[in-house]
Protein backbone atom coordinates (compact mmCIF):
# COMPACT_ATOMS: atom_id res chain seq x y z
CA UNK A 1 0.00 0.00 0.00
CA UNK A 2 2.90 2.53 1.03
CA UNK A 3 4.55 1.70 -2.54
CA UNK A 4 1.40 2.28 -4.68
CA UNK A 5 0.91 5.90 -2.45
CA UNK A 6 4.55 6.86 -3.17
CA UNK A 7 4.04 5.69 -6.88
CA UNK A 8 0.75 7.84 -7.42
CA UNK A 9 2.13 10.91 -5.34
CA UNK A 10 5.05 10.74 -8.09
CA UNK A 11 2.76 10.19 -10.99
CA UNK A 12 1.24 13.17 -9.43
CA UNK A 13 4.08 15.50 -8.81
CA UNK A 14 5.63 14.62 -12.25
CA UNK A 15 2.05 15.52 -14.47
CA UNK A 16 2.32 19.02 -11.97
CA UNK A 17 5.70 19.60 -13.24
CA UNK A 18 4.56 19.18 -17.08
CA UNK A 19 1.75 20.69 -16.25
CA UNK A 20 3.90 23.70 -15.13
CA UNK A 21 6.25 23.75 -18.27
CA UNK A 22 3.09 24.05 -20.78
CA UNK A 23 2.26 27.38 -19.11
CA UNK A 24 5.62 28.59 -20.45
CA UNK A 25 4.96 31.18 -23.72
CA UNK A 26 7.49 31.83 -26.08
CA UNK A 27 8.06 35.47 -26.77
CA UNK A 28 6.11 36.07 -29.43
CA UNK A 29 2.91 34.32 -27.65
CA UNK A 30 3.88 36.28 -24.46
CA UNK A 31 3.62 39.52 -26.03
CA UNK A 32 0.38 38.57 -27.07
CA UNK A 33 -0.87 38.88 -23.70
CA UNK A 34 -2.68 41.43 -21.70
CA UNK A 35 0.04 43.68 -19.92
CA UNK A 36 -0.86 44.91 -17.17
CA UNK A 37 0.67 48.17 -15.14
CA UNK A 38 -1.73 48.58 -11.94
CA UNK A 39 -0.57 45.73 -9.55
CA UNK A 40 -4.54 46.30 -7.91
CA UNK A 41 -6.36 45.20 -11.23
CA UNK A 42 -3.49 42.19 -11.44
CA UNK A 43 -4.74 41.21 -8.03
CA UNK A 44 -8.86 41.15 -9.11
CA UNK A 45 -7.98 38.10 -11.38
CA UNK A 46 -4.45 37.07 -10.68
CA UNK A 47 -4.98 34.05 -12.80
CA UNK A 48 -5.33 35.75 -15.81
CA UNK A 49 -1.39 37.73 -15.19
CA UNK A 50 1.44 37.26 -17.53
CA UNK A 51 2.56 40.12 -17.44
CA UNK A 52 3.18 42.70 -15.37
CA UNK A 53 5.45 46.24 -15.58
CA UNK A 54 5.58 48.18 -12.19
CA UNK A 55 8.24 50.32 -13.33
CA UNK A 56 8.12 53.68 -11.59
CA UNK A 57 4.77 52.74 -9.43
CA UNK A 58 6.49 54.01 -5.76
CA UNK A 59 6.49 51.02 -4.63
CA UNK A 60 8.70 50.56 -0.89
CA UNK A 61 7.56 47.14 -0.61
CA UNK A 62 6.61 44.13 -2.87
CA UNK A 63 3.36 42.56 -1.51
CA UNK A 64 3.67 38.63 -0.11
CA UNK A 65 0.33 38.23 -2.72
CA UNK A 66 2.81 38.17 -5.01
CA UNK A 67 2.64 34.63 -5.08
CA UNK A 68 -1.09 34.47 -6.56
CA UNK A 69 0.06 35.41 -10.14
CA UNK A 70 0.54 31.47 -10.83
CA UNK A 71 1.50 32.30 -14.27
CA UNK A 72 3.50 35.44 -14.60
CA UNK A 73 6.26 35.32 -17.13
CA UNK A 74 7.66 38.70 -17.27
CA UNK A 75 7.94 41.16 -14.18
CA UNK A 76 9.61 44.81 -14.28
CA UNK A 77 10.09 46.38 -10.80
CA UNK A 78 12.59 49.13 -12.25
CA UNK A 79 12.87 52.13 -10.56
CA UNK A 80 11.24 51.61 -7.39
CA UNK A 81 12.20 52.15 -3.73
CA UNK A 82 12.50 48.37 -2.77
CA UNK A 83 14.98 46.85 -0.07
CA UNK A 84 13.89 43.63 -0.66
CA UNK A 85 12.07 40.65 -2.06
CA UNK A 86 9.33 38.49 -0.41
CA UNK A 87 10.14 35.21 -0.11
CA UNK A 88 7.10 34.79 -1.87
CA UNK A 89 9.05 35.85 -5.11
CA UNK A 90 10.26 31.95 -5.35
CA UNK A 91 7.01 30.68 -5.90
CA UNK A 92 6.80 32.37 -9.47
CA UNK A 93 7.59 29.14 -11.22
CA UNK A 94 7.12 29.93 -14.81
CA UNK A 95 9.13 33.70 -14.30
CA UNK A 96 11.02 34.38 -17.54
CA UNK A 97 12.05 37.97 -17.45
CA UNK A 98 12.93 40.02 -14.46
CA UNK A 99 13.76 43.99 -14.07
CA UNK A 100 15.14 45.18 -10.96
CA UNK A 101 17.02 48.20 -12.24
CA UNK A 102 17.31 50.82 -10.31
CA UNK A 103 15.86 49.60 -6.99
CA UNK A 104 17.69 49.43 -3.67
CA UNK A 105 17.98 45.70 -3.17
CA UNK A 106 21.09 44.56 -1.04
CA UNK A 107 20.57 41.16 -1.85
CA UNK A 108 18.13 38.25 -3.24
CA UNK A 109 16.66 35.94 -0.81
CA UNK A 110 17.17 32.50 -0.35
CA UNK A 111 13.74 31.35 -2.30
CA UNK A 112 15.00 33.51 -5.52
CA UNK A 113 16.87 30.18 -6.33
CA UNK A 114 13.60 29.07 -6.94
CA UNK A 115 12.70 30.72 -10.44
CA UNK A 116 13.96 27.78 -12.31
CA UNK A 117 12.75 29.59 -15.92
CA UNK A 118 14.31 32.76 -15.11
CA UNK A 119 15.75 33.25 -18.92
CA UNK A 120 16.74 37.35 -18.66
CA UNK A 121 17.71 39.14 -15.32
CA UNK A 122 18.25 43.02 -15.17
CA UNK A 123 20.18 44.63 -12.34
CA UNK A 124 20.99 47.54 -13.62
CA UNK A 125 21.98 50.63 -11.86
CA UNK A 126 21.19 49.05 -8.40
CA UNK A 127 23.57 51.08 -6.41
CA UNK A 128 23.71 49.11 -2.84
CA UNK A 129 23.50 45.73 -4.50
CA UNK A 130 26.15 43.07 -2.94
CA UNK A 131 26.51 41.30 -5.98
CA UNK A 132 29.52 38.62 -4.30
CA UNK A 133 26.47 38.09 -1.64
CA UNK A 134 23.97 37.20 -4.60
CA UNK A 135 26.05 35.35 -6.54
CA UNK A 136 25.92 31.88 -5.01
CA UNK A 137 21.94 32.66 -6.05
CA UNK A 138 22.69 34.02 -9.66
CA UNK A 139 24.90 30.47 -10.67
CA UNK A 140 21.44 28.48 -9.32
CA UNK A 141 19.67 29.81 -12.18
CA UNK A 142 20.67 26.91 -14.35
CA UNK A 143 18.45 28.49 -17.49
CA UNK A 144 19.72 32.16 -17.44
CA UNK A 145 20.02 33.48 -21.28
CA UNK A 146 20.84 37.23 -20.31
CA UNK A 147 21.89 38.98 -17.32
CA UNK A 148 23.00 42.63 -17.26
CA UNK A 149 24.45 44.29 -14.05
CA UNK A 150 25.63 47.81 -15.48
CA UNK A 151 26.68 50.19 -12.63
CA UNK A 152 26.50 47.80 -10.21
CA UNK A 153 30.32 47.19 -8.49
CA UNK A 154 31.40 43.94 -9.44
CA UNK A 155 35.17 44.67 -9.02
CA UNK A 156 36.27 40.94 -10.53
CA UNK A 157 34.27 39.31 -13.41
CA UNK A 158 32.82 36.46 -11.57
CA UNK A 159 34.66 33.54 -12.49
CA UNK A 160 32.10 31.10 -11.81
CA UNK A 161 29.90 32.02 -14.64
CA UNK A 162 30.95 29.36 -17.16
CA UNK A 163 28.54 27.22 -14.98
CA UNK A 164 25.85 28.69 -16.62
CA UNK A 165 25.95 26.82 -19.75
CA UNK A 166 23.37 28.38 -21.25
CA UNK A 167 24.46 31.94 -21.01
CA UNK A 168 24.64 34.06 -24.36
CA UNK A 169 24.65 37.61 -22.95
CA UNK A 170 26.88 39.68 -20.47
CA UNK A 171 26.29 43.15 -19.85
CA UNK A 172 28.45 44.35 -17.16
CA UNK A 173 29.67 47.91 -18.11
CA UNK A 174 31.03 50.65 -15.24
CA UNK A 175 31.14 47.90 -12.47
CA UNK A 176 35.01 49.11 -10.69
CA UNK A 177 36.05 45.89 -12.77
CA UNK A 178 39.89 45.87 -12.84
CA UNK A 179 40.40 41.82 -13.45
CA UNK A 180 38.93 39.20 -15.47
CA UNK A 181 39.96 35.47 -15.09
CA UNK A 182 40.91 33.00 -17.24
CA UNK A 183 38.36 31.05 -17.34
CA UNK A 184 36.27 33.43 -18.61
CA UNK A 185 37.06 31.27 -21.68
CA UNK A 186 34.71 28.48 -20.47
CA UNK A 187 31.75 30.49 -21.19
CA UNK A 188 31.53 28.40 -24.23
CA UNK A 189 28.12 29.90 -25.48
CA UNK A 190 28.18 33.71 -24.83
CA UNK A 191 27.91 35.78 -28.07
CA UNK A 192 27.47 39.37 -26.43
CA UNK A 193 30.08 40.62 -24.06
CA UNK A 194 29.96 44.51 -22.90
CA UNK A 195 32.69 45.55 -20.12
CA UNK A 196 32.92 48.74 -21.14
CA UNK A 197 33.28 51.74 -18.70
CA UNK A 198 35.23 49.72 -16.55
CA UNK A 199 38.79 49.73 -14.83
CA UNK A 200 40.80 46.64 -17.18
CA UNK A 201 44.40 46.88 -18.09
CA UNK A 202 44.79 43.89 -19.92
CA UNK A 203 42.51 40.65 -21.05
CA UNK A 204 43.64 37.35 -20.50
CA UNK A 205 44.78 35.00 -23.54
CA UNK A 206 41.90 32.95 -22.97
CA UNK A 207 39.14 35.49 -23.97
CA UNK A 208 40.34 34.20 -28.03
CA UNK A 209 38.43 31.09 -26.86
CA UNK A 210 34.55 32.52 -26.59
CA UNK A 211 34.22 31.01 -30.36
CA UNK A 212 30.48 31.95 -30.35
CA UNK A 213 31.04 35.88 -29.43
CA UNK A 214 29.91 38.61 -31.79
CA UNK A 215 29.73 41.07 -29.84
CA UNK A 216 32.03 42.58 -27.84
CA UNK A 217 32.75 46.01 -25.96
CA UNK A 218 35.42 47.13 -24.37
CA UNK A 219 35.64 50.74 -24.49
CA UNK A 220 36.23 53.05 -21.57
CA UNK A 221 39.06 50.80 -20.07
CA UNK A 222 42.82 51.64 -19.40
CA UNK A 223 43.69 48.55 -22.67
CA UNK A 224 47.06 49.36 -24.51
CA UNK A 225 46.79 46.18 -26.81
CA UNK A 226 44.58 42.87 -26.96
CA UNK A 227 45.49 39.49 -27.02
CA UNK A 228 46.82 38.05 -30.54
CA UNK A 229 44.46 35.11 -29.98
CA UNK A 230 41.74 37.38 -30.30
CA UNK A 231 42.04 36.11 -33.96
CA UNK A 232 40.70 32.97 -33.14
CA UNK A 233 36.98 35.22 -32.99
CA UNK A 234 37.30 36.12 -36.80
CA UNK A 235 34.84 33.96 -38.05
CA UNK A 236 31.91 35.16 -35.69
CA UNK A 237 32.77 38.27 -34.42
CA UNK A 238 30.37 41.02 -35.84
CA UNK A 239 31.98 44.32 -33.76
CA UNK A 240 34.42 44.78 -31.24
CA UNK A 241 33.87 48.52 -29.63
CA UNK A 242 37.12 50.11 -28.59
CA UNK A 243 36.17 53.24 -28.49
CA UNK A 244 33.89 55.23 -25.47
CA UNK A 245 30.51 56.53 -26.15
CA UNK A 246 29.03 59.60 -24.72
CA UNK A 247 25.58 59.00 -23.10
CA UNK A 248 24.47 62.58 -23.79
CA UNK A 249 25.49 62.91 -27.25
CA UNK A 250 26.37 59.67 -28.85
CA UNK A 251 29.54 60.75 -29.94
CA UNK A 252 32.55 59.09 -29.61
CA UNK A 253 35.73 59.70 -27.78
CA UNK A 254 39.06 57.85 -28.07
CA UNK A 255 40.47 54.73 -26.14
CA UNK A 256 43.77 54.53 -24.98
CA UNK A 257 45.04 51.77 -27.98
CA UNK A 258 47.21 53.47 -30.14
CA UNK A 259 46.68 52.86 -34.14
CA UNK A 260 49.21 50.90 -34.98
CA UNK A 261 47.48 48.19 -32.30
CA UNK A 262 43.90 48.97 -33.98
CA UNK A 263 45.33 48.33 -37.35
CA UNK A 264 47.03 45.07 -35.68
CA UNK A 265 43.55 43.86 -34.75
CA UNK A 266 41.93 44.87 -37.88
CA UNK A 267 44.30 42.68 -39.78
CA UNK A 268 43.17 39.71 -37.01
CA UNK A 269 39.58 40.59 -37.35
CA UNK A 270 39.04 41.54 -41.13
CA UNK A 271 35.36 40.77 -41.12
CA UNK A 272 34.87 42.92 -37.57
CA UNK A 273 33.14 46.14 -37.66
CA UNK A 274 35.90 47.87 -34.97
CA UNK A 275 34.46 51.20 -33.30
CA UNK A 276 37.25 53.37 -32.79
CA UNK A 277 38.48 57.27 -33.39
CA UNK A 278 41.98 58.15 -33.59
CA UNK A 279 44.01 59.95 -30.63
Amino acid sequence: MFLLIFVLSFILFLNEQSSAQKNILTISQLQKTRLYKSLDDALKEPHKVFRLNLENSGLSELTSEIYKFDKLQSLNLSNNNLYELPKEIGMLKNLQFLNLTGTNLHDLPDEFANLKNLLVLNLDNMASFNFTVSKRIILSLKNLREISANSVYIPVFPSEFYKLKKLLKISMANCGMVNISEQIGDISNLMYLDLSFNQLTDLPDEIGDLMNLRDLYLGGNNLKSLPDNIENLKDNLVTLGLASEQKDTGEFFSNPIPKTEVLNLQNLLPYTKIIYIWN
